[in-house]
């Protein structure tokens, strides 16, 4: 299977989830392309963020392909799109979800690592190194500000900070180094003994086997051991379980859980490898499903099902009845009386034949040309089953 991967990177996680997923694509054998080729057909194409769909909408218009959309969680208010060019929309869970205007059938992927990579060796007349990384937003550079007092003082250590800010960069003691953005951050986590942070950093350095202390925007997580794996799995290691944003840290609790040994790095590691094929499984099987489905649909298979999608609603104003985005609350288009019963018809998934014979007869041809154009416009979408992928955990019987 050929694959088109559009992105368009503004931070690095970006950077390191594109290389995450592909990798995942080569792992199963998919030929992945990061620039559009006209005289390269592709089974499936992904677009990474709103920017690179609007860079390249032209050329998607034009494909036949089916187009995936994936974006971060994080970033769903700059970035979550209704469009008649995606074929199905995928969310990268990199924050608890806590949102409730993401309605479509959306699927939820755990974050993609990069594949394992062997340390360098340590060496061993220097000091123990830490890496400091906690996302970069607002309250990213509020938790740092509150850890940097207890920073300063482990003289002992040799600390690597690094930030897209400079944030408290002017409060730093001498064995604590500021390292740009620019630098690899899977590089930094390599050469380190213990890493302290949130988000894909800390999920990053436990696969790598490292000593990890979870600190993020939900306050302190402490450290990540094989009795509490699943509590920061479930919390995207953003913090304490049931935190609030912008809590105090406990420098007390930081600085012990800096000098705990932890023996069982390479059990957690091992954990978090077996989910990561579990998800990345269930990934490749929605996208073959999703090329399927592709296929049915443009050769108008007839047992194919059909629904309307969630993103759209039909409401009556008056005497008049409106399809409207269900998402953005815009009105789309108004529906006469025969429009409005085909598109009821599809409330619940049904085949084209299954319609048709609640119709008479003389209105078949009619009705098809309408449907198609339904389908085209992407307000009836072939069904699937919607499966949730979160942070490795196998999902249950309500979220399949």
């Amino acid at each position: 299977m050929k694959i088109l991967f559009l992105s368009h990177i503004y931070k690095e996680k970006h950077d390191i989830l594109v290389r995450g997923l592909s990798e995942v694509l080569n792992r199963h054998n998919y030929s992945v392309d990061h620039e559009p080729q006209n005289s390269t057909s592709f089974d499936c194409i992904f677009v990474f963020n709103r920017k690179a769909l609007k860079k390249h909408e032209t050329i998607l218009q034009k494909r036949q392909s089916p187009v995936i959309y994936l974006f971060c969680l994080s970033d769903t208010a700059e970035e979550y799109v209704v469009s008649n060019i995606i074929t199905q929309t995928m969310i990268i869970k990199d924050k608890p979800l806590n949102v409730s205007l993401l309605l479509s059938p959306i699927l939820y992927l755990d974050i993609s690592l990069p594949s394992y990579i062997p340390p360098k060796p340590a060496i061993s007349n220097k000091k123990s190194l830490i890496y400091v990384r906690i996302e970069d937003d607002y309250l990213g550079e509020n938790t740092f500000l509150k850890l940097l007092p207890l920073l300063n003082q482990l003289d002992k250590y040799t600390i690597h900070y690094q930030s897209n800010h400079a944030v408290g960069r002017h409060l730093l003691n001498p064995h604590i180094k500021f390292i740009p953005q620019k630098h690899d951050m899977i590089e930094e986590i390599n050469q380190v003994d213990i890493v302290i942070g949130s988000g894909l950093v800390a999920a990053f350095a436990l696969r790598q086997g490292k000593k990890t202390i979870v600190i993020g925007e939900r306050g302190y997580g402490g450290l990540v051991t094989v009795e509490n794996l699943e509590y920061h799995l479930s919390n995207c290691f953003q913090g304490r379980n049931g935190g609030k944003l912008d809590e105090m840290i406990p420098a007390q609790l930081v600085a012990a859980a800096i000098e705990t040994k932890n023996s069982n790095l390479q059990k957690i590691a091992e954990q978090l490898s077996v989910l990561q094929i579990q998800n990345e499984n269930r990934f490749i099987q929605r996208i073959e499903r999703t090329v399927s489905l592709n296929n049915q649909v443009r050769l108008n298979d007839p047992t194919l099902h059909y629904k309307l999608n969630p993103d759209y609603k039909i409401t009556k104003k008056g005497k008049r009845f409106w399809l409207y985005k269900y998402v953005f609350g815009t009105l789309y288009k108004c529906l006469n009386a025969s429009e409005t019963a085909v598109i009821s018809a599809f409330r619940e998934p049904h085949s084209m034949r299954e319609v048709l014979d609640t119709f008479p007869k003389e209105y078949e041809e009619h009705i098809v040309e309408y449907v198609q154009e339904l389908i085209a416009e992407k307000i009836l979408v072939p069904t699937s089953t919607n499966t949730v992928i979160s942070w490795g955990f196998i999902p249950n019987d309500r979220e399949l």
